[in-house]
């Protein structure tokens, strides 16, 4: 009884750290470490035990993500969302956990592979909505040059190889070597190089605004631009979908006004047969650079079938 309860207790503290390491709150550098404990405590045991773990795990970073802790206000609204992502997590971390459970040693190259099945894990999870460890490295400048190579993927085994290793055993001579040279590029990572963004972010050359509401429109969205007129703002970011394809020349003409600039903003497009859903740069003179999502995720897939039955219909 007692060590169930030293492990959820461990397992707790990891979902919080985890909760902590994502963003808004981005303390990245737990990401290196969170799963740690938990690992030690149910490698050995069963898969149960380790699936276990990794669902209160789950549930705690769920619950954190709805507090003040997390969020630098209070969170006012819906927050279902926040339990359907950390319940794709769950299922990764309850599988890797109880994998994890059955072992009774953990060498670095068991670790190395373990690492690749935690990234499985996390691919299948793009069927519905993408979670992937690498997102608590968003903004680590040396992760983004790893991740321009080898995609999210690669930034993903890493963590996953880093809590592994450091929970591994201890008789290893390269052990020691591993524990410092994680540690290091942790640090490197989540705090040297770190360049979170911001509401306003500012550098030598550029000003970049972003706008974020749930309204919809461009005569919505374009009063809220105001506090960002006359700061030399090079370019703005709206949320996504929050215009449609009939509200470009309105956004163009504010774009090519004496106090406009350009804008990032996403949209569905009337494609025939499937609409995208594309993210694009307007400014003067018009649009420019359309990238078209691959993928589009849970609602967005939903929107565009609607869309697409609406274009077939007529």
């Amino acid at each position: 009884m007692r060590k169930v309860l030293i492990g959820a207790g461990w397992a707790i503290l990891a979902g919080a750290m985890f909760a902590l390491a994502m963003p808004p709150r981005s303390l990245a550098v737990l990401g290196w470490v969170f799963l740690v404990p938990v690992f030690m405590v149910v490698r050995g045991t069963r898969f149960l035990w380790g699936f276990l773990a990794g669902l209160a795990a789950a549930f705690t970073a769920a619950l954190v993500s709805t507090t003040p802790l997390v969020a630098p206000n209070v969170i006012d609204g819906d927050v279902s969302w926040n339990y359907v992502g950390f319940g794709l997590y769950g299922v990764v971390l309850a599988t890797m956990l109880g994998v994890v459970a059955e072992q009774k040693t953990m060498g670095l190259g068991k670790a190395a592979l373990l690492a690749c099945f935690g990234v499985v894990l996390e691919c299948l999870t793009f069927i519905k909505l993408p979670a992937h460890l690498a997102l608590t490295q968003y903004a680590s400048t040396p992760m983004m040059t790893v991740a321009s190579v080898t995609g999210i993927w690669g930034v993903s085994w890493l963590l996953w190889f880093s809590n592994l290793a450091l929970s591994g055993d201890r008789d290893e001579r390269s052990w020691r070597f591993v524990g410092a040279s994680v540690a290091a590029v942790g640090l490197l990572s989540s705090v040297v190089f770190w360049k979170p963004g911001g509401g306003l972010v500012a550098s030598r050359d550029r000003v970049v605004g972003a706008v974020q509401t749930e309204k919809f429109g461009v005569e919505e969205i374009l009063p809220l631009n105001d506090p960002l007129k006359g700061r030399d703002v090079e370019l703005a970011v709206w949320p996504e979908l929050s215009i449609s394809e009939f509200d470009v020349p309105r956004v163009q003409k504010f774009a090519g006004s004496r106090e406009g600039f350009p804008v990032v903003v996403s949209m569905h497009d009337s494609h025939s047969p499937k609409p995208h859903n594309m993210a694009v740069l307007i400014d003067e003179d018009g649009i420019r650079g359309r990238y078209f999502k691959r993928k589009p995720f849970a609602g967005e897939a939903d929107q565009l079938k609607e869309q697409a039955e609406q274009v077939a219909v007529v």
